[in-house]
């Protein structure tokens, strides 16, 4: 869908390279092969000094550095989305995922923003246009790091949240405020299952694609589809659904290893 020889070229014609640069990539949905004729090309430039740009939309990141630059570009009615992340401001974040950290407690692991966490995800597929060898080595250091079990925890976190909302509104008799609770419990138990097999992700729409990438045995692609769609729903009797799904939310965290 997107003829990545074409990339460079384009980023070098509109004065969007880096004079010096550690690496290009590409991922996210079209390099999965999960998009279509809409989706965004997402590149990532991991520069040596800091992008400055009058076009940059500065978005936050919890570092030092805390602001990542990133530019919008269209072509052929396709808009491309590029990260300019500094070398330092990678380096900073392995190291706040990195083990040492999280074996004194990790609070800096735990409030990662979007932005953080879809870097390190797509660091393990990106496609290199430059600098492979700094890919591959980014890659192998997540692999080392805590950040599976950090994702893993985050996601029970969630889960332990949504349960205690989902009975605490059944007890009450806000039955349909548990209805989605429930949802939410079920949605943060699949992801920490998924986080324990190494698919990661914030966006929900990918979900149903991470099942099918995993298959994981503790939980049946046709089960998670009958909850994740609401299949056995009864309006009649919504309380009984949300106690199953509170019931199989419990069943799957006690399988997950963090």
């Amino acid at each position: 869908m997107i003829d990545l020889d074409r990339i460079m070229p384009e980023l070098v014609r509109h004065h969007l390279l880096p004079a010096t640069y550690q690496c290009v990539f590409v991922a996210g949905s079209l390099i999965r092969g999960w998009g279509n004729e809409t989706s965004d090309v997402d590149i990532y430039i991991v520069t040596d000094s800091p992008w400055q740009s009058g076009s940059a939309d500065p978005r936050p990141v919890q570092l030092r550095n805390g602001l990542v630059p990133a530019e919008i570009h269209h072509l052929a009615g396709r808009r491309w989305d590029i990260e300019y992340w500094h070398a330092e401001q990678v380096d900073e974040l392995l190291e706040k995922v990195g083990w040492e950290d999280v074996n004194r407690g990790g609070a800096a692991a735990r409030q990662m923003s979007w932005l953080e966490n879809d870097f390190l995800e797509r660091v393990s597929y990106g496609v290199a246009l430059a600098g492979q060898s700094y890919l591959a080595e980014l890659a192998r250091r997540r692999e080392a790091s805590a950040f599976r079990s950090l994702m893993v925890a985050r996601a029970l976190d969630y889960l332990d949240l949504s349960t205690e909302d989902a009975t605490g509104q059944l007890d009450s008799d806000d039955v349909e405020s548990a209805v989605i609770a429930a949802k939410l419990a079920f949605g943060s138990a699949v992801d920490a299952l998924l986080a324990s097999h190494g698919e990661f992700g914030n966006n929900e729409k990918w979900r149903a694609r991470r099942m099918r990438v995993v298959t994981p045995k503790e939980l049946s692609f046709e089960d998670y589809w009958s909850v994740e769609t609401m299949r056995d729903f009864d309006p009649a009797t919504p309380r009984s659904w949300v106690e199953q799904v509170l019931a199989r939310c419990n069943r799957i965290a006690t399988e997950v290893v963090v």
